[in-house]
């Protein structure tokens, strides 16, 4: 995982950041994925699940 971070003030609803998953095993990466949910706001799980089903 890599995190980008933009370097500026946050504000609602401005992207201040993000993060880049990388893993050659898609089995563990979905495994990533799934582990963020819980510790993201509710908001992103769509955008997880999103990403997930690219591997399937």
């Amino acid at each position: 995982v890599h995190l980008h971070w933009y370097d500026k003030e946050v504000r609602p609803g401005r992207k201040v950041g993000h993060l880049n998953l990388t893993d050659s095993d898609t089995s563990r990466l979905t495994a990533t994925l799934e582990a963020l949910i819980p510790l993201l706001p509710p908001e992103y799980a769509s955008g997880v699940i999103w990403a997930q089903s690219k591997f399937s």
